[in-house]
């Protein structure tokens, strides 16, 4: 009976203990964070090189908050929604008409396509892409994750330029140069 006793006792600490084990929330509970992400430091490795106007020495930024995005883009939400859709809220600050005819950035909440995550790569739409399939569906981008937190989402993305210029400006005659770009977002 003794033993009996002992072994119920055991059985009920062991039930008791692995119901208090709390794993925490998944890759996708932090990605899909209802407050949305927004960017708040961007690098490129090697610095990106680009050009304000012909004629210039090229800029090579390797913080490309200043100088690469435009205003309009630095207060842009975007959402991981659990039904798969990425979504951006364009902030306050707006393109113009001008932007907009050219195809950059956002004048409303836009369904930008539906992002997978396989940890750590996420298939996502990275900020100041705005490269369309023929379909004129957006071009979804595959990045590796190297950090996501409760308040932290972090990935690179590593791409080769085309010979076009690249966000309205001249670019550098080398062409086809490689950069891995590092952004961080912040949950808003």
């Amino acid at each position: 009976m003794k033993k009996l006793f002992l072994v119920a006792i055991t059985i009920l600490i062991a039930f008791a203990f692995n119901s208090c084990i709390h794993e925490g929330p998944t890759k996708e509970d932090l990605l899909t964070q209802k407050n949305g992400w927004i960017l708040t430091a961007a690098t490129s490795e090697p610095p990106y090189i680009m050009l304000a106007e012909e004629g210039e020495e090229p800029e090579h930024l390797r913080d490309l908050m200043k100088g690469y995005f435009f205003d309009f883009e630095l207060d842009d939400v975007y959402y991981y929604e659990i039904s798969g859709a990425l979504k951006v809220n364009p902030g306050k600050k707006l393109p113009t008409p001008e932007d907009l005819a050219d195809g950059l950035g956002y004048d409303k909440i836009t369904t930008l396509g539906t992002w997978v995550l396989t940890y750590p790569k996420l298939t996502t739409k990275v900020p100041s892409f705005y490269d369309k399939d023929p379909n004129g569906t957006w071009t979804m981008d595959q990045v590796t994750i190297t950090e996501l937190d409760d308040n932290v989402l972090t990935y690179k993305y590593t791409w080769t330029t085309p010979d076009e210029p690249a966000k309205k400006a001249k670019r550098s005659a080398k062409g086809n140069e490689t950069y891995t770009f590092t952004l961080t977002f912040s949950k808003k």
